[in-house]
């Protein structure tokens, strides 16, 4: 699996790590980190070909009639 976090180096924090123990549980991990700058910034999430399906999937869930969820940025963030 493979997931990619953007975030400020004042969110590594203990709440961050017990996040990312709990997705990946007892995998190996491995951790790269580089800075981003604005241009990259912009085409989050669509840099990732998973998340983009999943975005795609979750459109066409709706436009179905589906129903939307709707969460606060907070809650998005608890859950990631």
């Amino acid at each position: 699996m493979t997931t990619t976090f953007r975030l400020h180096p004042g969110e590594l924090n203990e709440s961050f790590l017990e996040k990312l123990r709990a997705m990946f549980r007892d995998r190996e991990l491995e951790v790269v980190v580089h800075e981003t700058d604005e241009e990259t910034a912009a085409d989050y999430p669509f840099d990732n070909p998973a998340q983009v399906e999943f975005l795609e999937q979750q459109i066409r869930h709706v436009e179905d009639g589906g129903k939307m969820v709707r969460m606060t940025l907070d809650e998005l963030h608890a859950i990631a």
